[in-house]
């Protein structure tokens, strides 16, 4: 049986592991502490940077529709040019042909016709304020 001073011994040795032990858990647990602080921190960065890609494919749509938008009035105006040239080289050939003066005049009617004034203002300014906010 042991004596009373191998008691002690061992009582002492025992406190000083379960100090050890105590420390051991203390510095576990600011480790944890600190290992879920940064967690929160990475995913309040990952949110804001969810949000951010999310604004982004936003205004990625809005130029893509603005960008649609703008190509189809200038399809139109290509189309309408192309219209008006044709109709302004028939008028040149009918006059370089001798042609009546009635067909001339007609040819130069339906030119007109389809270049009227406002009209053309408004898809002009139509297309200035569409590629405006874009630049």
């Amino acid at each position: 049986m042991p004596n009373v001073a191998e008691l002690k011994q061992l009582l002492r040795l025992a406190e000083g592991r379960i100090e050890q032990l105590v420390e051991e858990n203390r510095s576990l647990t600011q480790f944890c502490n600190d290992l879920m602080d940064a967690q929160g921190h990475e995913a309040e960065q990952m949110a804001a940077m969810m949000e951010q890609i999310i604004q982004l494919e936003d205004a990625l749509r809005s130029k893509a529709s603005e960008k649609d938008e703008i190509l189809a009035l200038m399809a139109a105006l290509n189309a309408r040019m192309t219209s008006m040239r044709e109709q302004a080289l028939q008028a040149m050939k009918a006059a370089a042909d001798n042609s009546s003066r009635l067909q001339i005049v007609r040819h130069v009617f339906d030119i007109a016709a389809h270049t009227e004034e406002d009209e053309l203002a408004r898809r002009v300014a139509e297309f200035n304020a569409m590629i405006a906010p874009a630049k």
